[in-house]
């Protein structure tokens, strides 16, 4: 397993583990990489070189267990990544898997056995961009308006009331619904009960696809549970400690 430093070249871990590109794509690191080293890439795009390391070693290790580096980070590098992850799925995954799952179907023999597999495909997605939905208007405005507090000392006390009644436990139990288990699920089923196809190059395509979306979202799901939300905690009991000190001014609107 290559272990990256700031002097690893980007090209060399390309060839560790080709899927990474999707991590670069997301981070903006685009093609044309030449003798560039980590250190390089990230001073270009104004990112901790730590950092950068952390979140592409933890994509291609999978051994990788040491997320609590990641909780020395400005908050504002996890969210904006996670941001744009959730973007990666919605605009290439998905879009991708369900023009494949279309062509699946029209090579299946028998339509109503296949249409059974297709709602299940279908009740997913819905469940995934709902839990995306989530994040994107509830949990991720919060934790930046936690940061706000942090760094200005100040608060809107509507807020401040909406964040008593905040529950980071709702957060992690969305997060146990069985998002990654459905996928796996997903797959397991097109495994077993796929019925007889016209053609199976299709087929191939689509398992691929969400092995692939598997891997990805396990670490995307680890960056959330191992470091979101134990910045959360952290963040949280800091204003604690400061609204019980009266330390926060609050502010109008």
């Amino acid at each position: 397993m290559l272990k990256i430093s700031p002097k690893t070249k980007i090209v060399d871990i390309i060839n560790e583990d080709y899927t990474v590109l999707s991590v670069l794509l997301r981070l903006k690191i685009l093609p044309g990489y030449g003798e560039k080293t980590i250190d390089q890439i990230a001073q270009e795009i104004n990112l901790d070189t730590d950092f950068l390391i952390n979140l592409l070693s933890a994509f291609i290790d999978t051994e990788f267990s040491d997320y609590t580096q990641f909780l020395n980070y400005d908050i504002k590098f996890i969210t904006n990544f996670l941001k744009e992850t959730h973007d990666f799925y919605k605009e290439e995954k998905i879009p991708e898997l369900k023009t494949l799952f279309s062509k699946l179907i029209e090579t299946a023999k028998l339509k109503n056995n296949i249409k059974i597999i297709e709602h299940y495909f279908n009740t997913y997605l819905e469940e995934f961009y709902a839990h995306m939905e989530y994040e994107e208007k509830q949990v991720f405005p919060y934790v930046q308006e936690l940061n706000n507090i942090l760094e200005t000392g100040e608060a809107n006390k509507s807020f401040i009331e909406g964040f008593k009644n905040f529950s980071i436990q709702e957060y992690v139990d969305q997060h146990e619904d069985g998002t990654q288990e459905k996928l796996n699920d997903l797959k397991n089923i097109l495994l077993k009960y796929t019925p007889e196809l016209t053609e199976y190059k299709v087929y191939y395509q689509v398992i691929s696809k969400l092995y692939r979306l598997g891997k990805d979202l396990e670490y995307h799901m680890n960056l959330e549970n191992r470091v979101l939300v134990p910045r959360l905690s952290q963040m949280a009991a800091e204003i604690n400690k400061l609204l019980d000190e009266n330390k926060i001014k609050f502010v109008q609107p």
